[in-house]
């Protein structure tokens, strides 16, 4: 954890051909607030062509607070998919002075890809709420993909598959997963909300640097990082 850096995760709607981002901030105190997201640079600071750029602002109050950490939350959505647009950058912004920075791979999924995902069927109510992968490169044998996959469902019932789908986009170095949910007879009245794993050998550390998990027309994208 640290203070003030931004910590992004980016969700694909396959459909509207836009993603959305969603940050968080760790904040020292409770003399903190969020206030707001928007596109953008902050001044005296440039990105390259490949980047957008995104500015968190956070507000600091000048009286009592709580010494307790507090995490500020942000979010923007609809934020186009373009061509040559690779990575987004986060710049957490306290009274005009930028104090962290994070950044994030933008999903560059091929046309066939978008079209494959924007043809779904009913939605199940089943909801991704966030994905979480890195590489295990511990030894002994071969690395290995892991992704958990934090999942809310309106039927404790559902069943939960994964299909890997193998290399995906123009990089061909994101793991594309497709998760497939599946109520089997009637729905029985009590929530489901947890971790569903994914585990994959690789053919090298060096196979995959992102893991892209498919659901119902969206694209839930992370890093990944290794471990050993």
């Amino acid at each position: 954890m640290t203070i003030f850096k931004p910590v992004i995760r980016l969700k694909v709607d396959a459909s509207q051909k836009s993603y959305t981002m969603y940050a968080t901030v760790v904040a020292p105190n409770g003399c903190y607030m969020a206030a707001g997201a928007m596109l953008g640079v902050p001044d005296g600071h440039a990105v390259t062509a490949e980047t957008e750029g995104v500015v968190l602002n956070i507000v600091k109050n000048d009286g009592p607070c709580t010494e307790a950490l507090k995490v500020l939350r942000f979010k923007i959505p609809g934020i186009p998919l373009v061509d040559g647009k690779t990575m987004l950058v986060a710049f957490a912004v306290v009274s005009d002075k930028v104090v962290g920075v994070g950044s994030q791979m933008i999903p560059q999924p091929e046309q066939k890809a978008l079209s494959m995902l924007a043809s779904v069927s009913q939605p199940s109510g089943v909801r991704i709420q966030s994905v979480n992968g890195w590489i295990n490169a511990m030894p002994p044998g071969r690395p290995k993909v892991i992704a958990v996959v934090n999942v809310f469902a309106p039927c404790i019932n559902y069943s939960f598959d994964f299909e890997n789908k193998g290399s995906f986009g123009f990089t061909g170095r994101t793991l594309l997963v497709e998760l497939k949910a599946r109520l089997p007879g009637a729905c029985q009245k009590a929530i489901f909300e947890g971790p569903v794993r994914f585990e994959a050998e690789l053919e090298s550390v060096e196979q995959f640097d992102s893991i892209a998990v498919a659901f119902e027309g969206e694209l839930h994208f992370d890093a990944l990082e290794i471990t050993v």
